[in-house]
């Protein structure tokens, strides 16, 4: 059966048992919109936190026991650095509210990345997510759906007409 959500969200037990919530697992979590609601400038520091986590899960294991010697590979070197301030940026208190752009400073910030830089990059020449949504929220203020809105309304309405009789929206009779 295929799936209708966005994407998922992979919560991990170890995570929470090392006290970080929300217990996301950040590498084994995936949106298929998400790249297409960004802009180029947060797409590139999610992918850039991103891979920083993957380097150091691939290379964990070695760097618990101590078998990893410090200077042999920039790349691994450079995902211990800021290991601890991805980590940091991904817990958070459940009283606690941020704003999406903040959250993306925040990051920035964690990663050593000047983000009030990429901001004014991304003003001067908007990301292709950025105008997606600008399209669509004029299309919504016209009284009209976008492009994409229609096409899934009209794959329900079609599949709607293919269920057999007697058959609920969870598909048992």
């Amino acid at each position: 059966m295929r799936g209708i959500l966005d994407g998922h969200i992979v919560l991990d037990r170890t995570i929470a048992e090392r006290g970080r919530y929300p217990a996301v697992n950040v590498l084994r979590s995936i949106s298929r919109t998400m790249p297409d609601c960004n802009t180029q400038a947060q797409t590139d520091i999610i992918h850039r936190a991103r891979q920083l986590l993957s380097t150091y899960e691939d290379m964990g294991e070695l760097i618990r026991i101590g078998a990893y010697k410090q200077g042999s590979d920039p790349k691994v070197d450079e995902a211990i650095r800021y290991v601890d301030p991805i980590e940091s940026f991904l817990h958070q208190d459940k009283r606690t509210r941020t704003a999406l752009e903040e959250g993306y400073r925040q990051l920035a910030h964690a990663l050593d990345v000047p983000w009030d830089q990429q901001q004014q990059q991304q003003q001067d020449g908007q990301g292709a997510g950025a105008q997606g949504q600008q399209q669509g929220r004029q299309a919504r203020q016209q009284g009209q759906q976008p492009r994409q809105g229609q096409q899934q309304q009209q794959a329900r309405r079609a599949r709607r007409r293919r269920r057999p009789q007697g058959q609920g929206q969870g598909g048992n009779a």
